[in-house]
């Protein structure tokens, strides 16, 4: 038989009739029960109700939605609201089920068993015809310099470039999302933004040798699958390359990072 809240208050109440103390109470309810019985906090507050004139052995009606908001139902529209939307808050789910906090956590951590984690930036989501271009790519060059023991590849300008965006970027607590028990663990691709921006390449010649530039819009573009922009020759002579022309153009690999724009070379 299982011992209920209202059997338990029910032989406090009787103790209390007998004339045993607190203390009394609780070593009859532990000797006979062990486990099961009431907590020493339990039983000493039940005491005094029960002193103060109370005979009611149920609860009292409380306010707000009661346990059984916790029902399928509700554990399958928790579940469609994370699934539509991984960035859903408690308050949200609240406002949409009507149900309380308590529930919705006993819903999402003990029926779903959901975590809210934080997402991994990863650099570029590609294709695989844009994995193979860098692959044909970098082989064309091992041919063109005979694997780097051509003393052409000295004219070869490396380099980065980065994007420097006026815009507020989103806080770590906006990229949590809510992840189901077995699902990998969320990433975010970086995508362009559509606000105002400056784009700095960096250059490097030769090792230890790094000049940084703004370009100013419209001096690089895509050319024979090559990213390609316009230097005066003033920044030609400050690196050391001999330059015939009023301007030339330097060429330069990609390097995938974060902060590159989403194309391919």
């Amino acid at each position: 038989m299982e011992l209920t809240r209202e059997n338990s208050r029910a032989m406090i109440y009787y103790d209390l009739r007998s004339g045993l103390t607190q203390k009394q109470c609780v070593d009859r309810m532990i000797s006979a029960f062990g486990d099961e019985a009431s907590s020493k906090t339990t039983i000493y507050r039940w005491f005094a109700e029960f002193q103060r004139g109370r005979v009611k052995l149920s609860d009292d009606p409380r306010q707000g939605r009661p346990k059984t908001a916790v029902t399928q139902e509700n554990v399958d529209a928790v579940r469609k609201l994370i699934e539509e939307d991984r960035h859903v808050t408690y308050r949200e789910i609240q406002a949409t089920l009507d149900i309380g906090m308590s529930q919705i956590q006993i819903i999402l951590h003990e029926q779903l068993g959901v975590k809210k984690l934080f997402s991994r930036w990863i650099p570029h989501s590609l294709y695989e015809e844009q994995k193979a271009a860098r692959v044909t790519w970098c082989v064309r060059t091992l041919e063109i310099f005979h694997a780097g023991s051509s003393n052409a590849i000295y004219n070869i300008v490396s380099g980065d470039e980065s994007w420097i965006y006026a815009y507020e970027p989103e806080t770590k607590n906006q990229s949590r999302v809510w992840v189901f028990e077995n699902e990998l663990k969320p990433t975010k691709i970086v995508r362009s933004r559509s606000v105002a921006k400056k784009w700095w390449p960096r250059l490097s010649p030769k090792p230890a040798m790094l000049r940084l530039f703004l370009l100013r819009d419209k001096e690089r573009l895509m050319q024979n699958g090559m990213l390609t922009f316009v230097c005066h020759r003033s920044f030609l002579n400050s690196v050391k390359r001999t330059a015939t022309a009023a301007s030339s153009s330097i060429t330069t690999m990609r390097v995938l990072t974060p902060h590159t724009e989403q194309k391919s070379f």
